[in-house]
Formats: structure tokens, C-alpha cells, sequence
């Protein structure tokens, strides 16, 4: 945003001295530069009436409303604000309207407003001490409106303006002055002696007792008192519109002559004041800070503030309005000098011109060192100069050289030119020159160690000025503009190239260099001179205004926007809360923090932008007047910004704002697993984070979690002073419906029960599935007795022919005892490992008592397997079945060796016999026409496959043929294992039933 400071004569003020005036039009964003009106309502907001339309300012931006916000015109001839905070609006088209809470109301809104009739845009209103309005227009017509209903009220002549008084009201009126009887009728006291037509009344003014009516040729103040009207003062003078300030004194405005205020404490029309008298001003009024406004025809609108910068030397008629350098005697007074070689002192009393002469018409002073005396040394194009004030006496150094920079150290005072760097011993006068080279500035550390900057890099007094550290910190390898102590072993050095660079040194050394830059948010290039104040900050001359570095790392920026005559600055100096910056357009003298200054302003949130599906939408804030201040974002809303106004307009716009974000839990309906995440994290308490936004924009980020957030802004001058009044906003995003925690719920509950639902059907396939295999198992098992018992049989009529009834009967007696357990162990699942070796013990005697002498077995390791193991039943009678069948060697004698042992977490068995070999037995088969498989083992594998699949017992049962192993193996050799845990685990489970011990 453009803005321009108009630097115009007030005529109280010092000889040469020019107010800083605040100038806005319409490339600020006033809607036309004609403005006939304004005035601040209750919350802070200015409010100006321009020819174009209404507009609202806020410090840093105006919003305008027009015919398309509900205006019945957009030219705005007067504006003013009751007390419940309507703001009135008179426009062209004579239709009165209001503005509540950013609403335009107009009659179809409001149908008492329907009754006020006016053929004219100048009426205004009078509230009195009960809240009701008077409306008068300069015409026979006033309007009453009392407990929302509208009274009209005519009189002989047109009235101009209403006085309510304790003791009733008084009417004034354009030719006469009337009071309100008790009855509601007008009684005439006082006769005005005026034509209405020829001398009609162009202004109006009350300030407690006293009234002031204008007229075209002349100004009459009254004053009603003891009941009657009396005439106070009278001055000839051209017509104005009148304004009462907060103190009570009369301004009348005029385009002929600007404003004049009387400026005193009776109300007469006694010492006049004349502000911009060369402005065609048609209003004025004061904010409540004391800011002056003023409205013109074809300038916008102008803004002197209290303590308004001032500025000296710039008149066009100066002689030289270029100031370089600026410096504190210690007296108190300051010197400032200029390019034609003239020191001018300011002093209590005025300015004294101390002219140092100059050769060409151009003479450049660059640096002043006041000494006692009072007198001073001068660094000037022309050489070095000292002037001694008590005796006038100048004296000149000859110098072939342009002096840049002077520094005192001890009785040496140090010289920078474009030539050398030297000394002059001030005992003696006499010169020196230390190096030759082109130096620009000198300046010492707070260890007293002298240091010089050349246009490319800086010197140490240590090493005789030998050594460039710019060598060594490639950040000095520049031009040194500035060089000043920084406090105990620091220094500050400005450079042309990168900025300000803060400097580490002990003992004439640079140990470490910071650029300050890169800690920056906008960098600052262009320094030209540096001041540091006592407590540490400090201060930047550019061509970009003043800055300040606080030991906080913030910055503060002065331009001419805040009164600095140019933004070229040259030079500055800071006494306590006074600024003094010397600029090519004069000397500006500014105070910073003004005494008692307070934070008696508010903030506001302005504006809320957010952009939705591509489009942006921005929602004016400040016209809700909500308690709650609560405001609900779409889901989807992004980018979501604040515009913030701090309504300070002393400070002009430059502020910052504290930002204070706070986190809430959103209301139970809206909760998102997000939301509670954080508010578990942070035990359900408010999480706070803070931040400075600059420029009146913050920002919360592209995407914002659905939330509660209440932000708390607060605006801050620069100055470090905090606004007593901050505003506070609750924004509420509501999640999308997907991303509701009920949603989510309501999923996982539908997910639950349907995998409830298919475990339960998993469930009841799997009993099912089980109750099937148990019933396969136990019909295996159950197949299993009769292949056993049809093999005994057979085995017994070996022993009918020839008949041996001592082996029957024992065979007999044996095979019954089998054949019991075999009945028992079918219904079991598993057995404990000393009943199947009982088992194969038994079963392996009935076989030997077959075979005789034929036959022998072998059980080892059978006494290192605890009793209680669990196995399979009837797991190895199949294959020591199968084995002294079909494993029978066919000459010498069989042998059966069965063996038990573990190996890690597995018990296993193996059973090896020396028959002819698997291969062979089924070559044998087919020989003989026997295609199928032996029963028994198929019924086994079957058995072991079941049993794995229903207690996932990893059983593993391998047959090996050894005759394929080598030369002279032979026989078959099954190996069993498995993991006795599982069927623990199966059996603790229910899932197999509990071992029982066979009968």
C-alpha cells in the first residue's frame, strides 16, 4: 500500500520545523480522494463519507461499502453513531439508514424510518441524555424518535440543530432560537436578525453551554445561560462546517483556509490555531487517541497524530535540505550537518547556522565530534575542521584528501579518507600517515582497540593495521560502511555487501563473525551508518528508512511513512525515547515511545479468508458483534488466514501481533481419532502455542486439522507496548462425516461383527470338520481290529496242523489280552508310552511263539522315556504288523529291532527288520498278481494324516528301503517322530481328550 507524508507549515511551531501529516486517498484504498465526513465508533473503526461510497478503516485497510451492500447512494454526506451503536448514514438520495453489526438498514428493513422526510442530505442528529434521537435538516421538520417510534416536530424556520440542557431542551433554528415547553410546543427566545436565504447557517456547534452558528460572512458564538441566550464573540470570517473536539475547543473548516482550531480553555474564539491552510478541508474530528483527521476535497484524507514526528530544513527555500550526519553535544544540543559545509546547531531556543565554508558550493560533512569548550572536530570533503564556539574560531587541518570517518582515541584523533588511514596527536597537532589504502569508517571495541574499514575488508590496531580479516571471514571482504563496540568482546561492523555482521573479538583479534541476515526475516542491505544505544540495540541508516535490532532479535522499521522526511537515511542518533535521523530531504526529529504512553486500543480479527473447491470466501469478522465470537469452518476448507487491525493509528500501522493459538476437544458428535489422540497426549489439556505475525496477516496453514482453536491476537507497537484490549475468535472445522470417530467406530463394528460372524461360521465348520475326522479316526481305528484280528487267526491254524495245544492256548492267551487292549486303545486318542510298550511287548511274544526260533526282537531305550509320554494309540501296531509279515527274512533267522529316543523336542522311534526290503515285498506282489497296498500301512498313513490335521501335531512317518543304501544292507527301516508338547497342548486345550490308561 502506497501512503505519503505530506510535510506542511504549522504556524505555532519553532522556524523551520514542519509536522509530519498522514496522508491516505484512493491509492490506499479510500474509494475517492472527495471526502466529506468521518468519524470513529464505539470499537475503534473510522468511518469516512466520500463521493464514491462509505469507508471503514481499521489502521492498516479500508473496506467499502456501496449500493451493492444495501446503500441507497454511494455519495456519503454525513455519518454519525448513537449509542447503541448505530452508525447513521446520510447519503445524496435524502433516505435515511443505519449500519448495525455490518448490516446496512433502510427502510424496508426498518418501516419507522419511512416517516423522516427530507428534501435535503445535510440533516444530523442529536441524541440526548435518555437515548432518544433528534433529526434536523435545515428545514422546518425535526424528527423525535423515542422507544422505537418516530414524532414530527415543525417550526416557523429550519432547524439546525437540538441542545439538550437540564432545564429542556433548546431548539436552534436558522433564524430564530426556540425552547421545547413542557407541552411539546416551540416558544421563541431569541432572534437571530439573519435572512435565511441570504445568510443562511452553514455550520453548527455545541460545546457544554456555548453554541456556535456560522454563517457565510460571519461567526456568532451564544451562550444559554440562567435561561436566557446571550452573545459571547463574534468574528468576521468565511463559512465553515464546525466540529467540538474532546476538550471542548471549536474547529471550523473551510476549503479557503483548511481548519482553525481555538485553541483554549474558555471556548471563545480567542487563539486561533491554523492547521494546513493551503488543503481545501471540509471536516474534521479527533479519535480517541488524540489523532487529528481531516477531510479534504481532492486529497483523501490527512492524520496528524500527538507527538507527530517533525522534521527541519525543508523548506524549499533551505539551503540545503541534505542532511549527513547528526551527533549530541553534551550539552543537550545537536548538531547536523549538510553537503554545502554548514553545521547547524539546535539548540532550546532555535537553530544556529555555523557555516564551515566550502570551495566549490559542495562540501560533504560526514562525522562531528563535540569536545568540551563547547566545540567540535568536523570529517568534511574538503579536509578536517575545528570550530570553537566561545571564540568563533574556525580552524583548518590541509588534507589533499576527502575525510570519510574521525574517531578520538586518548589524545590521538584518527583519520579515515579516501587516501590513507593516520592520526593527529591533539597535543602537538602534528599528522601522521599509518597506511596508505582507500579507508572508509574507524571505530573502536570496548577494549579500547581501534579498528578501520576499508572497500574491501577491515583493520586491527593490533598488527598495525597490516592484516585484512576479510581474508579470513569472507563476510568482511566488502565495503565497511560502519563500525561501532557491541559491548564487552563484540562488535558491530555494517557492510555494503551483506548487511550488519556481528563480530567476536578478544584482544585486537576477530575470532568469529555472525552475518545478521540470515537470521532475518527480510534482510537488511544498504547500511550507511550505525548507532548503538546504552542498553544495547542497535540503530541502521539505509535508503530504506531506520531500523532497530532489539537484543530479542526483532526488528523495528521506521520509513516515511511513519514521518521520516525521505527514506534516505544518512545518519542517526537516539536519545532515550527520541529518534533523530538525518536524511536527504532534512532532519526528523521522532519520539518513540511517548511518555505514559498506553495500550488503550484494541485488536481486532478484521477478516477470515479460506479457500474451498478452487474458490476463496473471506468473512468479515468485525462486523459480528457476537459474545461468544464463535465462528464454524466448512470441513474442507484450506488456507485459512486472518486479517488483524490493531486500532492504533498513532502508531501507523506499525504493529505486531502476539498470536496465542489454543487447541480444544472437539464436542463429542465431531470427535476424530486425531482429536482424541491429541487430547490423550496432552491429558485432555489445552495445548497453547504462540506467534508473531507481522504485516496484520496470520496465517494458521494449507490444512488444518478439524478442531476447536481458540486464537487470541494482540497487537503490539513498536515501542514493545501490548493493546489492553485483545480479541479473542473460537474457530471451529468440523471433520468430514468419513473422518468422524463415530464413523470410524461404526466401521470397526460392522467389521468386528463380521469377522465375529465368519469365525463363527469358521467356528461351527470346524467343530463340524473335527467331529468328522474324530469319526474318521475312530472308523480307521476301528478297521485297524479286524486287519489285526483276521492276521491272528490265520496265525492260530498253524498251530491246528499239527495240533499243539500248549503254543494255542498260550497264543490264545496272548491274543485275548491284545485283543482287549486293542478294543480299549480304538477308543482312545492318545496313550501314555508305557502302555504301548506293554502293547508291543505282548504283541512281539505272540509273533515270536508264530515264528520259534525264526524270529527275534530288540527294544532298546525304552528306560529313557518317562512313562507318561503321550503317543498316538495304536500308532505302531500297524507297522510291527506289517514289518512281521511282510519283513520276515527268507532264510536265516529275522530279526525286529525297535527303538525309542529324543532328539530336541521330538520323541522318536524307529523299527528295523531284516527282510528281503520294501521294493522287493512289491515286486513279489506283483508277481503274484497282489496290486494293492498292504492294508495296515494305509490305514496308517491315513491315520497320521488325520492326526495332523486336527492337532497339528508336525507327525512325520517315513519307510526306507535299505537295500537302495549299499551293498550287503537289506530290510526295511520306518522312522516315527514327533513333538509330545503339541499333544500336551492339545490335550490341555480340550481339544483331544485326556490320556486314560488301557485295561
Amino acid at each position: 500500500m502506497v501512503r505519503t507524508i505530506l510535510l506542511l507549515c504549522c504556524l505555532n511551531s519553532l522556524a523551520a520545523q514542519t509536522p509530519a501529516y498522514l496522508n491516505y486517498t484512493v491509492r490506499d484504498g479510500l474509494p475517492g480522494n472527495l471526502v466529506y465526513c468521518g468519524t470513529q465508533d464505539h470499537r475503534g473503526f473510522l468511518w469516512f463519507g466520500t463521493d464514491k461510497g462509505l469507508a471503514r478503516f481499521d489502521g492498516t485497510r479500508f473496506r467499502i461499502y456501496g449500493v451493492e451492500d444495501g446503500l441507497p447512494d454511494s455519495e456519503v454526506l454525513n455519518i454519525q453513531e448513537d449509542s447503541r451503536g448505530r452508525l447513521w448514514v446520510m447519503c445524496f438520495s435524502q433516505k435515511p439508514c443505519y449500519i448495525l453489526n455490518g448490516k446496512v438498514v433502510t427502510e424496508k428493513e426498518d418501516s419507522e424510518l419511512e416517516k423522516i422526510k427530507y428534501h435535503t442530505a445535510t440533516y444530523s442528529l442529536t441524541e440526548d441524555s435518555s437515548g432518544a434521537i433528534w433529526f434536523t435538516g435545515r428545514t422546518r421538520a425535526s424528527y423525535f424518535w423515542e422507544k422505537n417510534l418516530i414524532y414530527e416536530y415543525k417550526s416557523s424556520s429550519g432547524t439546525v440543530g437540538i441542545l439538550d440542557y437540564p432545564d429542556g431542551y433548546l431548539i436552534a433554528g436558522t433564524t430564530h432560537i426556540y425552547r421545547l415547553t413542557p407541552d411539546k410546543k416551540m416558544e421563541t427566545i431569541y432572534d437571530l436578525n439573519v435572512n435565511a436565504v441570504k445568510y443562511p447557517v452553514l455550520g453548527f456547534g455545541c460545546s457544554g453551554n456555548r453554541f456556535l452558528y456560522v454563517f457565510p460572512n460571519r461567526w456568532v458564538l451564544f451562550e444559554w445561560k440562567n435561561g436566557q441566550v446571550l452573545p459571547v464573540d463574534e468574528r468576521v470570517g468565511q463559512a465553515g462546517k464546525v466540529y467540538v473536539d474532546r476538550q471542548g475547543r471549536f474547529w471550523i473548516c473551510s476549503s479557503a483556509f483548511g481548519a482553525i482550531c481555538y485553541d483554549n480553555q474558555y471556548r471563545d474564539l480567542s487563539n486561533p490555531v491554523s492547521y494546513m491552510p493551503d488543503q481545501k478541508v471540509t471536516s474534521v474530528f479527533e479519535d480517541n487517541q488524540g489523532t487529528k483527521w481531516f477531510c479534504t476535497i481532492d486529497q483523501g484524507v490527512f492524520a496528524l497524530v500527538p507527538n507527530s514526528p517533525i522534521s527541519y530544513f525543508t523548506d524549499p527555500n533551505a539551503q540545503s535540505k541534505n542532511i549527513r550526519s547528526i551527533v549530541r553535544g553534551a550539552s543537550g544540543d545537536f548538531y547536523a550537518g549538510n553537503d554545502v559545509g554548514t553545521v547547524n546547531k539546535l539548540t532550546k531556543t532555535g537553530i544556529q547556522t555555523i557555516a564551515l565554508g566550502t570551495r566549490d558550493g559542495y562540501n560533504l560533512i560526514r562525522e562531528i565530534i563535540p569536545v568540551a569548550g563547547p566545540a567540535f572536530w568536523a570529517a568534511t570533503d574538503e579536509g578536517l575542521i575545528y570550530y570553537d564556539e566561545p571564540r568563533s574560531k574556525l580552524s583548518r587541518f590541509a588534507s589533499n584528501y576527502s575525510l570519510k570517518s574521525i574517531a578520538i582515541q586518548k589524545n590521538y584523533l584518527w583519520q579515515a579518507s579516501n587516501a590513507r588511514l593516520g592520526y593527529i596527536n591533539l597535543d602537538n597537532l602534528e599528522a601522521k600517515d599509518i597506511i596508505v589504502g582507500r579507508f572508509t569508517t574507524v571505530g573502536a571495541d570496548d577494549e579500547g582497540y581501534l579498528w578501520a574499514g576499508g572497500i574491501g575488508g577491515i583493520y586491527g590496531q593490533r598488527d598495525s593495521f597490516q592484516v585484512n580479516w576479510g581474508d579470513s571471514a569472507p563476510v568482511l571482504k566488502t565495503r565497511i560502511a560502519a563500525i561501532r563496540s557491541a559491548g564487552p568482546g563484540k562488535l558491530w561492523i555494517a557492510t555494503s555487501g551483506n548487511g550488519l555482521v556481528l563480530a567476536r573479538v578478544r584482544k585486537g583479534k576477530i575470532e568469529q563473525v555472525e552475518r545478521i541476515n540470515d537470521r532475518l526475516e527480510s534482510p537488511i542491505y544498504n547500511i550507511q551508518s550505525l548507532f548503538v544505544e546504552p542498553g544495547g540495540r542497535v540503530w541502521m541508516a539505509t535508503n530504506r528508512g531506520v531500523f532497530a535490532l532489539n537484543k530479542n532479535g526483532r526488528t523495528v522499521h521506521y520509513t516515511a511513512f511513519d514521518g521520516l522526511a525521505n527514506d534516505d537515511v544518512t545518519a542517526i542518533w537516539v536519545h532515550r525515547d527520541t529518534l533523530w535521523a538525518a536524511t536527504v530531504s532534512g532532519l526528523t526529529r521522532m519520539v518513540l515511545k511517548p511518555h505514559q504512553e498506553k495500550g488503550d486500543f484494541s485488536t481486532q480479527f478484521v477478516s477470515l479468508g479460506y479457500q474451498k473447491d478452487n474458490q476463496k470466501y473471506l468473512i468479515h469478522l468485525s462486523d459480528s458483534v457476537a459474545a461468544n465470537h464463535r465462528i464454524e469452518l466448512p470441513s474442507d476448507a484450506t488456507n485459512i488466514e486472518f486479517n488483524l487491525a490493531g486500532l492504533d493509528f498513532i502508531s501507523r500501522g506499525n504493529l505486531d501481533y502476539e498470536v496465542v493459538r489454543r487447541t480444544e476437544l472437539l464436542p463429542p458428535l465431531w470427535w476424530t481419532f486425531g482429536n482424541l489422540v491429541t487430547g490423550l497426549l496432552s491429558r485432555f489439556r489445552q495445548q497453547q502455542d504462540t506467534t508473531i505475525a507481522e504485516s496484520g496477516l496470520f496465517s494458521v496453514g494449507a490444512f488444518l486439522p478439524p478442531g476447536v482453536y481458540r486464537v487470541q491476537a494482540t497487537a503490539i507497537k513498536a515501542s514493545g507496548t501490548y493493546s489492553i484490549y485483545p480479541d479473542i475468535w473460537t474457530i471451529v472445522k468440523k471433520p468430514n462425516w468419513y473422518e468422524s470417530f463415530w464413523f470410524y467406530i461404526s466401521i470397526w463394528l460392522i467389521l468386528g461383527y463380521g469377522v465375529w460372524r465368519i469365525y463363527r461360521a469358521r467356528a461351527a465348520y470346524r467343530e463340524i470338520h473335527t467331529a468328522a475326522s474324530l469319526l474318521q479316526l475312530q472308523a480307521l481305528q476301528s478297521q485297524m481290529n479286524p486287519h489285526f484280528i483276521g492276521n491272528t487267526v490265520n496265525a492260530i491254524q498253524q498251530f491246528l496242523h499239527p495240533p499243539d495245544p500248549e503254543k494255542t492256548s498260550e497264543y490264545i492267551a496272548i491274543f485275548m489280552r491284545l485283543l482287549r487292549r486293542t478294543m480299549d486303545f480304538s477308543e482312545q486318542t492318545f496313550i501314555s508310552f508305557s502302555d504301548e510298550l506293554t502293547y508291543d511287548q505282548e504283541y512281539l511274544q505272540l509273533v515270536q511263539l508264530r515264528f520259534e526260533n525264526k524270529f527275534q526282537y530288540e527294544i532298546t531305550g525304552a528306560s529313557e522315556v518317562p512313562p507318561d509320554t503321550p503317543i498316538p494309540s495304536m500308532l505302531l501296531q500297524p507297522i510291527l504288523e506289517n514289518a512281521t509279515i511282510h519283513g520276515i527274512a527268507p532264510t536265516g533267522k529275522s530279526i525286529l529291532k525297535l527303538e525309542f529316543f529324543y532328539q530336541p523336542h521330538r520323541f522318536c522311534c524307529t523299527l528295523t527288520d531284516n527282510g528281503i526290503g520294501l521294493n522287493a515285498a512289491q515286486q513279489q506282489k506283483q508277481l503274484f498278481g497282489i496290486e494293492r497296498k498292504s492294508k495296515g500301512l494305509s490305514l496308517l498313513e491315513k491315520k497320521v494324516n488325520t492326526l495332523n490335521r486336527l492337532y497339528d501335531l508336525d507327525l512325520d512317518l517315513t519307510i526306507q528301503d535299505l537295500t537302495t543304501q549299499g551293498a550287503g544292507q537289506q530290510g526295511t527301516r520306518v522312522l516315527i517322530n514327533y513333538d509330545p508338547e503339541k499333544i500336551w497342548k492339545a490335550i490341555n486345550n480340550h481339544s483331544a481328550p485326556a490320556i486314560v490308561a488301557g485295561q
